[in-house]
């Protein structure tokens, strides 16, 4: 068996000027080197201390979907957190499972959940959202996504009850995920809001990932971003405010 060692690597960012820095740690043992490249972003101590959601490292942002900031009850349904389903402590799923599918204006009509994300850059990045597959036969399960008060993008995934859908039905079904995979702009860079709506009930989502530019390659989601603390509980709508709004 291969034994391995975490280790932790600590910035005194009273020595860091401000902006982004392009460093490397050099890892040394057993008559073996190799560096590691590491990305540094100082843009000041203010900043820091008001961040609060994920914050960009390394080239992309990992958010478990339980780890959600505000939620908004809509039209009768909800979303719901489900200790122990999913790849880590939990899952988000909509309820009820009758509720009426929601297609015309999603932003103020279907349930949502709400995740700050802090980006060091701007650019157009790909989501990737992490969904339990089901078996139904309501032939496909929707949700959509948006970045603060940008128009929403629905992504569709499939369901099934019985045959065979191909390999890409029973590698989901392996995996125990189905990725659903969009396209979000950030044309400043600073604090954002990722929006997730219901559009199908009975939806259930692990993770959400953003590729930056730096995504690694591995099996299915890195392990989550450094977060500040998230509120788990709804809170009043109005108090959030989205950027981009007159609400902010």
């Amino acid at each position: 068996m291969t034994e391995q060692t975490r280790v932790s690597v600590e910035i005194d960012w009273e020595r860091v000027p401000q902006g982004a820095h392009d460093s490397t740690v050099t890892v040394t043992g057993a008559g073996n080197s190799f560096d590691v490249p590491l990305r540094v972003l100082n843009d000041g101590r203010r900043a820091r201390e008001r961040a609060r959601g994920f914050v960009e490292a390394h080239g992309y942002v990992s958010i478990d979907a339980a780890h959600h900031e505000h939620r908004v009850a809509r039209g009768g349904a909800r979303w719901r957190t489900v200790r122990g389903l999913g790849r880590r402590t939990a899952a988000m799923e909509t309820t009820p499972s009758t509720a009426v599918p929601i297609t015309e204006d999603i932003t103020t009509r279907a349930p949502e959940l709400r995740y700050r994300v802090r980006f060091a850059g701007t650019g157009d990045f790909r989501v990737t959202v992490f969904r339990l597959p089901s078996l139904d036969e309501r032939g496909r399960r929707r949700v959509a996504l948006a970045l603060d008060d940008q128009p929403v993008t629905v992504l569709t995934g499939q369901a099934v009850a019985t045959g065979n859908r191909g390999d890409a039905w029973a590698r989901n079904v392996e995996d125990g995920i189905e990725k659903l995979t969009t396209t979000v702009t950030v044309t400043e860079p600073g604090e954002h809001v990722l929006r997730l709506f219901m559009v199908d009930p009975a939806i259930a989502v692990d993770q959400i990932v953003i590729d930056t530019g730096g995504l690694p390659i591995t099996y299915l989601a890195p392990p989550e971003s450094y977060h500040r603390s998230f509120n788990p509980d709804p809170a009043p709508e109005a108090a959030l405010g989205l950027p981009g709004t007159a609400g902010r």
